[in-house]
Formats: C-alpha cells, sequence, structure tokens
C-alpha cells in the first residue's frame, strides 16, 4: 500500500469489525462488506488447518482487500493487499 489513505481506509474497516458486540452483528458487517470464500484460492495456504480464507472489500470495484479467517465471532486478518485495477 503506497497510499497513506488506503491503509487508513483498511484500518478503519478493522476497527469497525472489532466493535462488533455479537456473532450477528459481525456477520451482518462482513455481508455489507462483501465478504466471500476464498477457501479454493492461492490464499487458503495461508490459514491454518481447519480454518476458511475469506476475503473482504468495501466496494465491489474496489482495489482494497483484506484476507482473513474466523472462528466464531473472533475476525483474525491475514493480509492486506491491493490489487491493481
Amino acid at each position: 500500500m503506497s497510499k497513506v489513505g488506503l491503509v487508513k481506509k483498511i484500518l478503519r474497516t478493522v476497527k469497525q469489525v472489532g466493535q462488533c458486540q455479537d456473532i450477528s452483528e459481525l456477520h451482518e458487517l462482513l455481508k455489507a462488506h462483501n465478504s466471500c470464500d476464498m477457501s479454493s484460492s492461492e490464499f487458503q495456504k495461508m490459514v491454518p488447518e481447519g480454518l476458511k480464507a475469506y476475503e473482504l472489500w468495501h466496494k465491489k470495484h474496489s482495489a482494497e482487500r483484506i484476507i482473513y479467517t474466523k472462528t466464531g465471532n473472533v475476525f483474525y486478518p491475514i493480509l492486506f493487499l491491493q490489487n491493481n485495477p
């Protein structure tokens, strides 16, 4: 990430996730941020065995991505990346 604004945007999203009070609130936030299963991608090898990799982005055509895993209501960011358009 070469721009401070992009890093701030990603950290703002992680902060929102951290403020979720329960698992249903977490699921709603992840759904609103277009979370999708990435367990069949190359990112799966970054996740401990038995967990799935997921991708999260703020807007559909946004280049910034968060690769994460979760267990119950705990969110574990693994990788922040920016796809080139």
